[in-house]
């Protein structure tokens, strides 16, 4: 679907980077600028990659509906072997997206008075919480298409678990300025381990180890998302076939 609206696919990219932009200048002279962009940088990111998970299980409905997933099941393909496959495209386009908006945080806001983006982190850690925190969001979305039946439940699916997924997370307000229940709500989910370690890279100059733990518990996220859209499509091509 993305390859056939470039239009849908610049959008997606963009609307992070509205948002880093937008909240970047509000909050500049509430506290300190320098922190606001190595906070709100990789927040509305993770929002824009989690978000783009709905165009990926749009596609996934389509060739669905078309009866492409059915004909490759045929062949010697399992449904492992498919949603691998479908893994390694979202993660792939998360990680796309990820560079460019961080790109975007080094070279964009300063255009607009706005300090860049400080990338003098642990280089391996950011790259491992990237690659895992795309790996969680293209599981989601794998999730996400396997449940789903049409285009409207994806849409409303897609928005009913993204939105609270990233308020939880902290991702539109800091988790500390929340509820205490809902940061307690917030630790299932996987922005919540995403931000605070790119926060903790990016603001603590923290070292890998001290992110390890996020990135093992958003391994795990991955794989709890992976795992149950396999057993999902399964259930879903038996029924199907019998």
């Amino acid at each position: 679907m993305l390859r056939r609206d470039p239009g849908a696919l610049a959008i997606l990219f963009l609307m992070p980077l509205v948002f880093i932009l937008v909240m970047s200048l509000a909050f500049s002279n509430v506290v300190s600028s320098d922190v606001a962009a190595q906070r709100n940088v990789p927040a509305y990111t993770l929002f824009g990659v989690f978000f783009i998970v709905q165009y990926l299980a749009a596609s996934i409905l389509d060739e669905r509906r078309l009866g492409t997933l059915q004909r490759i099941l045929v062949t010697r393909a399992t449904s492992i072997d498919l949603m691998a496959g479908k893994l390694l495209g979202a993660l792939l386009v998360n990680t796309v997206q990820i560079a460019v908006m961080f790109a975007a945080g080094v070279f964009v806001l300063p255009l607009f008075g706005v300090p860049a983006l400080n990338l003098q982190a642990n280089p391996l850690g950011l790259v491992l919480v990237s690659l895992v925190a795309s790996l969680t969001a293209g599981g989601l979305g794998l999730l996400l298409a396997a449940v789903a039946r049409s285009y409207e439940q994806v849409s409303g699916l897609g928005l009913m678990i993204v939105l609270p997924l990233a308020i939880l997370g902290g991702v539109m307000v800091p988790r500390d300025q929340l509820p205490p229940f809902m940061q307690t709500l917030g630790l299932l989910s996987p922005h919540t381990w995403a931000l605070n370690a790119y926060e903790q890279l990016l603001i603590a100059d923290a070292e890998l180890i001290a992110v390890l733990p996020n990135i093992a518990i958003l391994c795990a996220f991955a794989f709890a998302f992976y795992s149950a859209a396999v057993a999902f499509l399964r259930h879903s091509m038996y029924r199907t076939y019998n």
